[in-house]
């Protein structure tokens, strides 16, 4: 929920008008950060504090050289859950749900080449998917989540090249390559190709892992002859 469907929500639920509502929380918004950058905590009953903590100067270390640098000292800005606010979180029931996967872009290949034939795949969740998970080389993209079989004993892993969110922000759009049989494209490589997810291999931010399953298809259909199948 962003801050306009927010005011929304409050329109409807006080059944005053939408501007009115949204003037009313970005008052309200501006005010707490008018205070708490005045050095005054806010204190909101069953919701929480909001303050300003200073940082003491430090030396850190850049990940790029290894070498020390100066942190100044500096404000920053925390808040406290209260109480009965993490009481309600943590009622909340834990997802035992499985994330989904279904096919993104996946096309037909027509025309010969030597270059990798590339397609995506989507995952949802009500939660989020753990980007880690894919490729399964700890967030570094590989390939051990997809399979692509095909004619004449065609069996490849597919590698996880990259991923973008999804419009929700909660699943993750893939794209995933695999190399042509024996470098090219051509009409022996004529047939159908099966896309396969592999057996707990992505999982959602709760630890729920996805069975395997068949994710979708692609031809090869290229003049010149035919291939096996």
């Amino acid at each position: 929920m962003n801050q306009l469907e927010l005011a929304n929500a409050i329109a409807q639920e006080l059944q005053i008008g939408g501007y009115d509502a949204d003037r009313f929380l970005k008052v309200t918004l501006e005010k707490i950060i008018s205070v708490v950058t005045s050095n005054q905590p806010v204190e909101l009953q069953g919701f929480g504090t909001f303050a300003m903590r200073p940082n003491a100067p430090r030396t850190g270390t850049s990940p790029a050289t290894g070498e020390p640098f100066n942190v100044p000292a500096r404000w920053s800005a925390s808040f406290k859950i209260d109480k009965a606010f993490k009481e309600r979180v943590e009622a909340v029931p834990l997802d035992q749900s499985s994330p989904t996967v279904s096919p993104g872009s996946i096309s037909d290949i027509i025309a010969p080449g030597d270059k990798p034939y590339y397609f995506t795949v989507q995952f949802s969740d009500d939660v989020g998917i753990k980007a880690s998970t894919i490729g399964g080389k700890n967030s570094e993209l590989g390939e051990l989540d997809v399979r692509v079989t095909g004619p004449n004993g065609f069996n490849q892993l597919a590698r996880a090249t990259r991923t973008k969110a999804t419009a929700d922000k909660k699943g993750r759009i893939v794209t995933y390559a695999v190399g042509a049989p024996g470098g090219v494209w051509d009409f022996t490589a004529n047939g159908q190709y099966q896309i396969d997810l592999l057996e707990a291999q992505v999982s959602d931010l709760m630890g729920n892992f996805l069975s395997s399953t068949t994710v979708g298809n692609f031809n090869v259909a290229i003049p010149g002859g035919s291939g096996g199948i």
